[in-house]
């Protein structure tokens, strides 16, 4: 190891706790994946001289979900509340 790095052993035990909250994230990554690949039911309800499109549909849940695509082919996905 070079001079500026540092290793320090430790043992990781999770706990039922920090397993739910694992589960809790994987299930809200799978939805946000899934969410953000989508195709179908997205209304668009925004459109900038730029070509800036913001898209909305609901989620399973019934919570707004905004999908603002830029001209350049990229994207960003958020939930509203």
């Amino acid at each position: 190891m070079g001079n500026n790095s540092v290793f320090v052993p430790c043992t990781i035990y999770p706990n039922t706790q920090d397993q739910e909250l694992l589960q809790i994230a994987d299930s809200a990554w799978d939805e946000a994946w899934s969410v953000a690949n989508s195709q179908e039911g997205w209304k668009e309800v925004k459109r900038n001289e730029l070509g800036d499109i913001v898209k909305m549909k609901k989620n399973k849940k019934g919570e707004t979900i905004a999908h603002i695509a830029k001209e350049r082919k990229k994207s960003t996905t958020c939930y509203l509340r």
